[in-house]
């Protein structure tokens, strides 16, 4: 009888064993094939970064590069919308949203050489497709669109957020005392008022010269090289904004007047008219 007891004990205790086991891999099988499936989207991701464009109207964001380093004559069309495109872009790309394309074919060169870029790669292709079914001869489009290039960190033009910390990093400051200070002490460096051509005629800092924050990206050109540059607006918002955005341009000795205009004219520091 004690016998049979501790065989039956055993096989309870067998069973017990086998059910947990089972049950141990039941639930672990889940675990395991996500980790072979992160894995197999990693290998993916990485192999689709690296590969070359795969037709002939698509470019990757090396290639696309290459070409406005080599300052090749093209047209780079953003068609994400606007609160993203004015978020970030690529430099001297304009801003034609998806939903809109079709009411800007009128003005638009059909013999010029464009680049298309969206929030993905198929908005990019499908935006291409609209675009050469309108007779628009010579159109690319950007391999994984916006977020592609960003990925290849390529370089782009920042709104300016002021809560961003790398923003920040981008500007130097500089308060109407020690630009008064500046302006008494030397002679290279140019005042840039980036208000309304209204507002500036009203009232500017004695020199100043005017360029609309809207068109800083448009006007950079006009922007003297090898002197400090002295931002300016009524309340100092503006001039970080426009500071980032001349950063992420390459000009460098740039600053912001960080108490803006309505200080300085509070300090009765000059103005002209």
């Amino acid at each position: 009888m004690i016998e049979h007891r501790h065989k039956s004990i055993l096989a309870a205790a067998i069973g017990f064993l086998l059910v947990a086991a089972i049950a141990g891999i039941t639930f672990s099988r889940p675990l395991f094939q996500k980790k072979e499936t992160d894995k197999k989207n990693e290998s993916a991701l990485i192999k689709r970064t690296n590969e070359p464009a795969e037709s002939k109207h698509e470019l990757t964001a090396d290639d696309l590069a290459d070409k406005i380093a080599k300052k090749e004559k093209l047209s780079i069309i953003d068609i994400r919308d606007k609160e993203s495109f004015n978020k970030e872009h690529l430099l001297d790309s304009r801003n034609y949203p998806l939903e809109e394309i079709s009411y800007k074919f009128p003005a638009i060169n059909k013999d010029w050489n464009y680049v298309l870029i969206g929030t993905d790669g198929l908005s990019s292709r499908a935006a291409a497709e609209i675009f050469a079914a309108n007779s628009v001869k010579n159109v690319l489009y950007l391999q994984g669109g916006f977020p592609e290039w960003k990925a290849r960190n390529k370089s782009t033009i920042s709104f300016g957020d002021p809560n961003s910390f790398l923003d920040q990093a981008k500007v130097n400051y500089l308060t109407s005392d020690q630009a008064k200070e500046l302006m008494e002490k030397e002679s290279i460096f140019i005042f840039i008022d980036l208000r309304s051509p209204e507002k500036y005629a009203e009232s500017r800092i004695k020199g100043a010269a005017n360029v609309f924050i809207e068109n800083l990206e448009s006007r950079r050109n006009e922007i003297p090289l090898g002197k400090k540059i002295i931002l300016y607006d009524n309340n100092g918002l503006w001039a970080f904004q426009a500071a980032v955005r001349m950063f992420d341009m390459g000009f460098s000795n740039v600053f912001c007047l960080a108490d803006g205009f309505d200080t300085w004219i509070e300090r009765k520091y000059p103005t002209e008219k």
